[in-house]
């Protein structure tokens, strides 16, 4: 099967879009994943290993008919964050490939043949369409993940905003919350796409800043805590088993975090907009003294992409 692959990766968006797709693409092996990407950093180290053409909005439906004229493609998959009305509609006129979709807001369209929305959204478990493939069932993993389920905790609070942190929260985070806790150690991941500079909190005791990792889950895994974003890595520290604290950057992280709290497997503190974080800061504090267990009442397995992988194979036979 080939597999030609649309997403953007930017500072703004961050890298989940594109982690995925890589997961499932390492996933299968035997089929060849080709990715047209819109990014605001096209030299970044990211995208060494894998078959990334650079493409504009203006110039993606020529650059992608183009290329399916000159090479055998068996699906367009498309995974941005937002889809403009008559998007996805102009991408099945210009390329009549099959379409297959990944959501994290409700903006599907008739025109996609495969809809993916792997998030603790809305109703997920009423979903009934075949053509649909609803909630966390669907998660990709990184089949390395696997090897850290049974870490042994040490002593420090993982953290991360995800690969661009668009926000700031790194430094709201360390300012309210890391320099009031002089005890604690932190580790904080800085993510390939940030554009913050953290060097003005060098040489603080207690606080460890991790650039591109290449052991990630090794951290995520042996801490006592966590805390981060409701995108992939909020699935990843569940599938952990680690106690996770969770802030919202927008709006449907909102909604994914706050289902994920009723499953009872992460605890989540609200939008970015309306975060207390001398609250925060107490309840870290109290949940790194006395940790309590976290029974996950959502069965968070590593089938994910397998089960996507047989809906993408359904498609095309």
């Amino acid at each position: 099967m080939k597999i030609l692959v649309r997403l953007d990766i930017s500072k703004e968006i961050g890298t989940g879009h594109f982690r995925r797709i890589t997961n499932l693409s390492k996933y299968m092996c035997n089929d060849t994943f080709y990715f047209f990407v819109v990014t605001d950093d096209e030299k970044n180290l990211l995208f060494d290993i894998y078959n990334v053409f650079f493409t504009s909005r203006d110039k993606e439906l020529n650059d992608i008919k183009a290329f399916i004229d000159l090479n055998e493609v068996d699906i367009i998959l498309i995974d941005l964050l937002h889809y403009e009305d008559l998007y996805i509609e102009s991408f099945k006129k210009t390329t009549g490939k099959k379409i297959v979709t990944f959501h994290e807001y409700p903006d599907y369209s008739d025109h996609s043949d495969l809809k993916i929305n792997y998030n603790f959204f809305n109703e997920f478990e009423e979903s009934q369409n075949i053509n649909f493939l609803a909630g966390p069932k669907y998660i990709i993993f990184d089949d390395d993940i696997e090897n850290f389920q049974n870490q042994k905790k040490e002593n420090f609070i993982f953290v991360s905003f995800g690969g661009s942190d668009p926000f700031g929260l790194i430094d709201s985070f360390v300012t309210q919350v890391a320099l009031k806790l002089p005890t604690i150690h932190f580790k904080i991941h800085v993510g390939n796409f940030n554009k913050q500079n953290q060097d003005h909190f060098n040489n603080i005791n207690n606080i460890e800043f991790l650039y591109k990792p290449s052991n990630i889950f090794q951290y995520m895994a042996s801490t006592k805590l966590a805390v981060t974003a409701a995108g992939n890595m909020m699935y990843e520290l569940i599938f952990l088993n680690t106690s996770t604290f969770v802030i919202a950057q927008n709006q449907h992280q909102d909604e994914f975090a706050s289902n994920a709290d009723k499953y009872n497997c992460i605890k989540y503190f609200g939008k970015i907009d309306s975060i207390d974080f001398n609250k925060l800061k107490e309840t870290i504090e109290e949940e790194y003294r006395n940790q309590k267990v976290k029974e996950c009442k959502f069965n968070l397995d590593n089938m994910g992409k397998h089960r996507i992988a047989q809906a993408l194979q359904r498609l095309i036979s």
